[in-house]
């Protein structure tokens, strides 16, 4: 012991400098590490921006499945891999200015309500939105039997612009459904289209009801009528936003959006026949169930109700159970 301490005290100089030198070059090393595995995140990062198509997704990582935010229903993990999948190749053909890839992964009811052709998709979704690349980040929002309703939030790639302060962000609500065995899109906040059918005649005037097309904020239905009568009738006078309206299962009302139909569509000449589409202010769900349309302000005669408005009392209501 007496050795090793004058050992010490003879080259305690030495020792320290060793010492020393050692957690020198250990402080460096794991610097050289830290450096070299963020190099090689940055190349990852890098390699994604290039492909300008960053998806996330709510997973439940313990199950590895998707919950829907507004119905909790929860989705399997190879079903939200294929949903997952094509939404990506949608981003991706868009960000990569492949528009008829795109265009094709559209369903056929979203082609004829929105985009009738290809060239109404570029001008009206594709040049607004991807004028640049975009990443997006997508999130199970509502199911509904086979309908799978992502809300997906689009915005700049500021990796590949390298422009953030001219970022911009938007939110789709894009719908995957089964059309003959393919999975498609319905994009634009657009859901589907749903058979609803319905018919009641009164006083001559007959209103059917062919189908609605739904979307995120709002039903849109597709009605037919025919004047049978001998008078001029008028549907609505829109002098009130609360006469034509749906009652859903457990009476809640939801009013049409009367202020964007026009005045003369509302008016019928003897047995003339009309095929409108009036959207209601109904937001898109699954629990509630309609279950009739109510027309409340109906003018049976057009003429007279024009003569004196004051005291015309000829009005009608018409309900179309659904």
């Amino acid at each position: 012991m007496f050795k090793l301490k004058q050992y010490y005290n003879q080259n305690r100089k030495k020792i320290w400098t060793c010492v020393l030198l050692v957690i020198f070059l250990f402080g460096i090393l794991q610097l050289l590490n830290y450096l070299e595995k963020n190099k090689s995140n940055t190349k990852d990062i890098s390699n994604s921006s290039t492909n300008s198509t960053t998806i996330t997704a709510t997973t439940d990582k313990t199950q590895k499945k998707q919950t829907s935010a507004v119905n909790d229903y929860i989705i399997s993990k190879n079903t939200a891999d294929e949903n997952e999948k094509i939404i990506k190749d949608f981003i991706e053909a868009c960000n990569n200015g492949e528009t008829s890839k795109a265009y094709a992964l559209l369903s056929s009811d979203c082609k004829e309500v929105l985009y009738p052709t290809e060239e109404e998709f570029i001008k009206n979704y594709y040049r607004p939105i991807f004028a640049e690349k975009k990443i997006c980040d997508l999130q199970s929002w509502l199911v509904d039997g086979r309908k799978y309703t992502y809300k997906v939030t689009i915005a700049s790639d500021i990796l590949s612009t390298g422009q953030a302060s001219n970022s911009t962000q938007q939110t789709d609500y894009i719908t995957i459904i089964d059309e003959e065995d393919e999975k498609k899109l319905n994009i634009n906040s657009y859901v589907c289209r749903k058979n609803v059918k319905g018919t009641t005649t009164r006083d001559n005037i007959q209103i059917t009801v062919n189908y609605k097309d739904v979307y995120i904020e709002y039903e849109k239905y597709n009605i037919s009528i025919k004047n049978k009568s001998k008078n001029i009738i008028m549907l609505d006078n829109k002098e009130n936003s609360k006469t034509i309206y749906l009652v859903d299962d457990s009476e809640v009302k939801y009013s049409a959006y009367v202020h964007e139909i026009s005045k003369g569509l509302l008016i019928f000449k003897p047995q003339q026949k009309r095929t409108m589409n009036i959207k209601f202010n109904k937001g898109y769900e699954t629990e509630k169930v309609i279950k009739n349309m109510h027309f409340t302000n109906v003018i049976t005669d057009y003429e007279k109700y024009v003569e004196d408005k004051e005291n015309y009392e000829d009005i009608k209501q018409i309900i179309v159970g659904l």
